[in-house]
């Protein structure tokens, strides 16, 4: 079976004899493409609303993978299972996945990958705040948006920032985007400006990792 880049992606950082939980699995595309393409892999697809789930045991029953994938019908993470150790969430933006992550019970996750599509620099700080370390993170562009995934685990480690065309190509935009904004500033409110200055600053720092 076929996924978006973006969730194949997201795969690619789900270890072998995992049992994952995939929040807002919606159809269930990534859990039956985990199941089909890693060893010895279990997955819990959850979903807090009725249709998309019931798409989802559509679709497990279309593939037959009935037997490695489970569905529950759940706010987040309210019905982890303690033998979960993985815990997918993509697909949403960053304060709904602040409100999962600061409800939920991670105490038996060991991995904890994230896809975002706004706030990343508040994606990366939350991560730190629960106790995490951030093992990869790169950009992926995926239908004209640009995603942040970050694969982050409960062991200390360095981090390894994947610096391709697409991370280039997003620091690029968002430079323009801030100098757009101080254009826009009255040069009265000093405070902002000078936040918006710094902004630029650490973004075309980080772009020189690049090229």
């Amino acid at each position: 079976m076929k996924i978006s880049k973006r969730l194949t992606k997201i795969a690619s950082y789900v270890d072998d004899n995992s049992h994952v939980i995939d929040v807002g699995t919606d159809h269930a595309l990534l859990a039956i493409y985990l199941v089909k393409n890693k060893k010895n892999v279990v997955v819990v697809a959850s979903d807090n609303k009725v249709g998309p789930l019931e798409k989802a045991k559509e679709n497990i029953k279309k593939y037959a993978v009935d037997n490695e994938v489970q569905t529950s019908l759940a706010d987040g993470l309210e019905k982890i299972d303690k033998s979960i150790d993985t815990v997918i969430i993509a697909g949403m933006g960053y304060h709904t996945i602040k409100k999962i992550l600061e409800k939920g019970n991670l105490n038996n996750v060991e991995k904890l990958i994230i896809s975002v599509n706004d706030e990343f620099n508040k994606m990366k700080k939350l991560i730190k705040k629960i106790k995490f370390y951030i093992k990869q993170l790169e950009i992926v562009e995926d239908n004209k948006k640009f995603y942040l995934i970050i694969e982050s685990t409960k062991r200390k480690n360095k981090t390894n920032i994947v610096y391709n065309n697409e991370y280039k190509k997003y620091l690029e935009k968002q430079i323009l985007k801030q100098e757009s904004i101080l254009k826009n500033i009255s040069h009265n409110k000093l405070y902002i400006r000078i936040r918006i200055h710094f902004r630029i600053k650490q973004l075309k720092k980080e772009l020189q990792n690049i090229k």
